[in-house]
């Protein structure tokens, strides 16, 4: 497993951001790591994406690592159509 990491310059940046890297081989061939969020502003503490969404969406959440967040997920009609428990961990661009 390699590590990467980069650090974005850009000065007061704020909302979520999302990045990717694009990780070149020695012989020149290259692929795109997973898409992460990375948020910069302490206002925003959850987001859901795509909204509405055709069946499939992303939940981000910031919270303390190793802190427990009991979700629960609402139809159009107020009924509970998904219950789950996530644990927090730190976004790390892994490949």
């Amino acid at each position: 497993m390699q590590d990467y990491n980069f650090t974005d310059a850009e000065n007061n940046k704020t909302g979520v951001r999302y990045y990717r890297l694009k990780i070149i081989a020695e012989d020149g061939s290259f692929h795109y790591s997973d898409i992460r969020p990375v948020i910069f502003d302490d206002d925003i503490l959850w987001q859901v994406y795509p909204n509405p969404s055709p069946g499939t969406f992303y939940f981000i959440f910031r919270q303390n690592s190793g802190e427990t967040i009991n979700i629960k997920v609402y139809n159009m009609k107020g009924q509970v159509v998904h219950t789950g428990r996530k644990q927090s961990r730190p976004a790390l661009f892994k490949n």
